[in-house]
Parts: C-alpha cells; structure tokens; sequence
C-alpha cells in the first residue's frame, strides 16, 4: 500500500537500512547479486522502506578496469572479499511533498549487503 502523504526528506537514517532488512526477510522486497567473470552486478526490486512506491535499483558493484594485456584489474565500489554493499536511494517516479524540482523519489537511502555466489 502506498503512501501519498510521505514526505520528501533527504535521509540515510539506519532505521531504513533495517527496516529493508526486515522486508529481505519478509520477501517483500527482493535482491540479487549476480558475478560473472570479474564482473558484479546486483538488483534490488520491491516497495521502499520508506514511502513504499515500487522501487527497481540496479547497479554494477566492480568491472574490469583495463582490457589491455597483463593488465586486468578490477575497479571494486564496495566489494569486501565474498561480500558486496551497495547503497540504494528511493528513486520510486513518484512526486512527494517538498521533494527538489523534478525529483521524483522520497529522498530515502539504505544499505544492502549481499554475499556474492560465483556459483550462481
């Protein structure tokens, strides 16, 4: 159920990072870390945590920084081991109160941690 009435406030508050927690353990909302060759990518698709509109974030955590020979390196975001943290903010396409021109997100930030299955 959305929240029209959510205000916009530009927030990277910890109570939304664990409150995203509880909506990875409830199922609500979803995220998926995929590693192919030196290349990780993750998806994080749901309500947000604050405003509850749908929200899709996908981002590239670590690429191959140079393609010239003996020379392969990885260019890593937060990429800790088996491990990957990513920050998200709101960008769910919907207006909110007192949101910056042209926003359309409630301004809200959170962190996911993924453990990265080479595996998969």
């Amino acid at each position: 159920m959305d929240d029209p009435e959510v205000p916009y406030l530009k927030t990277s508050a910890y109570e939304w990072t664990a409150r995203a927690f509880e909506m990875l353990e409830a199922g609500t909302l979803i995220a998926a870390v995929l590693a192919t060759d030196a290349i990780i990518s993750t998806r994080v698709e749901g309500p947000c945590p604050r405003c509850t509109h749908h929200l899709s974030d996908r981002q590239t955590a670590s690429a191959v920084s140079s393609t010239l020979p003996g020379e392969r390196g990885v260019a890593d975001a937060d990429v800790m081991g088996d491990v990957v943290q990513i920050d998200v903010t709101c960008a769910c396409g919907h207006p909110h109160a007192g949101a910056p021109e042209a926003a359309q997100s409630c301004g809200a930030s959170f962190r996911i941690k993924f453990e990265v299955d080479e595996t998969a």
